[in-house]
């Protein structure tokens, strides 16, 4: 890995929420590489935080500084794996061409060229990505040390009769697959980029998608970086400030804070989704649904306080009912009305809003009939008619 001109290296420089460098490493897990051997001189803070993301994929990485150190680290026996400095791959196709053969992955010529790609023939251009036997790599101890890496590597691979992949040039028109990421990318193209792999939630449910889309804003710009963690530590403060609320009998107070968390929980699963993208393992989903579950059992405990029946105890009742219903509609209603069911964010809203007017029980009361409705009108309908039974 190299420096450019102005300074920055290209393998280094953020796309989508992380370098481009642990977009490489994702789909190198995806094919099943056990190491990561990266050209990169002295290691420093960049490259450590490099090697502990291969390491969360499960990969071991390794910072080597010369051909002859790279050249000692690989067998004659091993399958080699080369993604060139700074180039962003599509990674399912990266595992389509190459998960199970060798071989140097190519663009036509005329869409490759334009882009900076190097030319391998009359008619195609390098895509910066190959697969070749582990005995190719040996050759380059004997090269001077100011030679590029990938070039020189493709050369020799080539020489050896690997075949040439033909990759769709539509990868490129797309913005799929990148020769160099811009040091000042489009915001655009990163947003167009993630959109095709993050399913944001449908207005349907409204305040879930306000504030996945507001996630997924910010995640250009923090996900993978040191402010990843910040939705969820807001989320989690904002369960304590509920919990707070709860004992001491502050029912709206509580109801705002649990709104903070289901907002900040919203956009933390963007983050986590944004910055495990192209990765072999997806994000875990338990903590966050852990979380969703103590915050519906807070805001029982806070409805219980405004939800005034005789005898006391259905005051806890009505609110977990009401609840149990949101969640066999977000379990087993149809796809397209799941989410709706599942938007704690506007069902808080609307309570606050009642509780604020005093309507607590009646509100409550309301909400059950129209989630039952709900799910009576969405219900499977079966086959009518006379059975022999």
């Amino acid at each position: 890995m190299t420096a450019d001109p102005a300074g920055d290296r290209p393998g280094l420089r953020r796309f989508a929420g992380k370098p481009v460098l642990a977009h490489q490493i994702d789909a190198a897990a995806h094919l099943g590489c056990s190491r990561v051997l990266c050209m990169s001189g002295e290691p420093d803070a960049e490259i450590d935080a490099m090697r502990a993301y291969a390491g969360r994929a499960g990969l071991r990485f390794e910072a080597i500084g010369n051909f002859a150190k790279l050249a000692a680290q690989v067998t004659a026996a091993d399958e080699v794996m080369l993604f060139a400095d700074g180039v962003l791959p599509d990674a399912e196709t990266v595992r389509a061409q190459l998960a199970e053969r060798s071989g140097v992955l190519a663009f036509p010529a005329e869409a490759a060229l334009p882009l900076g790609f190097e030319r391998i023939d009359a008619s195609r251009g390098w895509s910066g990505v190959l697969r070749a036997r582990g005995d190719c790599v040996a050759r380059l101890a004997e090269l001077p040390a100011d030679c590029d890496l990938a070039s020189t590597l493709l050369r020799i691979v080539l020489q050896a009769g690997t075949p040439i992949r033909d990759l769709e040039p539509s990868l490129l028109a797309e913005g799929r697959w990148r020769h160099r990421v811009d040091r000042f990318a489009i915001e655009d193209a990163e947003r167009a980029w993630i959109s095709r792999q993050v399913r944001l939630a449908p207005f349907t449910a409204p305040g879930r998608a306000l504030s996945e889309r507001a996630g997924l804003a910010l995640a250009l710009r923090a996900a993978g970086g040191r402010w990843a963690r910040a939705p969820h530590i807001a989320g989690m403060i904002g369960l304590a400030g509920g919990a707070a609320a709860a004992l001491a009998a502050w029912p709206l107070a509580g109801l705002a804070s649990l709104l903070l968390a289901s907002a900040a929980f919203a956009i933390a699963r963007v983050f986590d989704h944004v910055e495990s993208l192209g990765g072999a393992r997806g994000p875990s989903a338990r903590p966050l649904a852990i979380a969703g579950l103590i915050g519906d059992g807070l805001l029982v405990a806070l409805l219980a306080h405004r939800v005034i029946t005789v005898p006391g105890w259905i005051g806890y009742l009505l609110p977990t009912v009401l609840l149990g219903l949101l969640h066999l509609g977000s379990r087993y209603a149809p796809l397209r009305v799941r989410l709706s069911f599942a938007d704690r964010i506007s069902l808080l809203m609307v309570l606050i809003s009642m509780v604020a007017a005093g309507y607590a029980t009646a509100g409550v009361a309301a909400l059950l009939v129209l989630v039952l409705a709900a799910l009576l009108w969405n219900a499977p309908r079966g086959d009518k008619g006379i059975t022999a039974d």
